[in-house]
């Protein structure tokens, strides 16, 4: 699942800040209403900088957007699943060096 994260420039009077988390949005289209809803730097009007922007990332003023891939959900009864697959391969990896040794 995709998120579009919005990074705000810590520092509005210059903007020669760090991009700090602001927001995280389900949709691209929902980030781009939201950052042109704001001022750019010292006030200035919002605007698109197409020249520094690529695939996964939109430069506004003052704003980044990234796009960052997650993981949907835990599904907890398949980790469940592996947890005990991942027992009982130890208890049959302690049978076998018993044998092993008894062999020796």
């Amino acid at each position: 699942m995709k998120v579009y994260v919005v990074l705000k420039n810590a520092d509005f009077t210059e903007g020669r800040g760090p991009m700090l988390l602001d927001k995280v949005f389900v949709t691209m289209e929902l980030a781009r209403k939201y950052v042109m809803s704001k001022d750019g730097i010292c006030g200035s009007k919002q605007d698109y900088n197409p020249r520094v922007s690529s695939k996964s990332d939109e430069y506004y003023n003052g704003y980044q957007i990234k796009t960052v891939e997650v993981l949907e959900y835990y599904n907890n009864e398949e980790i469940e699943k592996k947890k005990k697959k991942i027992e009982e391969l130890k208890k049959e990896l302690e049978i076998l060096q018993l044998e092993l040794n008894l062999e020796i």
